[in-house]
């Protein structure tokens, strides 16, 4: 890895990672709402659907964040590259898979936000992903077409995304159940 592309992907990585954090309250605040609405529904399906959409908008947050992370803090040293390209394609296949489910059942008033928080990120992750291409499309670690988790690296990501997500949810149902004995 040349200076200036190591540069270029700690840079990418930070405004990239930064971006990512802004959508932070909107992941919780979703998540929170599918636990609450499906504790207090009648309707199965709809409340079991609302929880795996805010899954697959979870997912698609964290794996964002490990890819940018890690193109930030280790910029394509440390076998680090795959990773970087693995968990930056989840997320966009994550972030696109929630948006396209939004617009097949219906956006509604309270789904605007995120879902034009979702079609931003649909577009940040297609340049960020075309970034990292480019500065690793050289690289002997590198194979674009490989993004099943067969490297070290990207199987410890996906291990620390069992952890993370494990937590959120817990904690976002949780929180759901003070939120609805408080009445709110």
């Amino acid at each position: 890895m040349t200076g200036l592309k190591a540069l270029i992907l700690r840079i990418t990585g930070i405004v990239f990672f930064m971006l990512t954090l802004s959508v932070s309250l909107l992941m919780i605040g979703r998540t929170v709402e599918s636990f609450a609405f499906f504790v207090t529904s009648e309707d199965l399906g709809w409340s079991l659907f609302y929880v795996f959409t805010s899954f697959i908008f979870v997912t698609f947050f964290l794996f964002s964040l490990f890819s940018t992370g890690t193109s930030a803090i280790f910029a394509g040293s440390g076998g680090y590259v795959q990773s970087v390209w693995n968990c930056g394609v989840y997320s966009l296949v994550c972030v696109s898979l929630f948006t396209g489910l939004q617009f097949i059942t219906g956006v509604t008033e309270g789904d605007v936000q995120i879902v034009t928080a979702s079609e931003i990120s649909i577009f940040i992750l297609l340049l960020y992903n075309l970034i990292i291409f480019l500065c690793f499309r050289t690289e002997k670690d590198f194979m674009w077409k490989n993004i099943i988790p067969r490297d070290s690296n990207t199987k410890l990501c996906i291990k620390v995304y069992g952890l993370m997500i494990l937590i959120i949810e817990t904690g976002c149902f949780l929180y759901a159940h003070k939120l609805i004995d408080a009445g709110l």
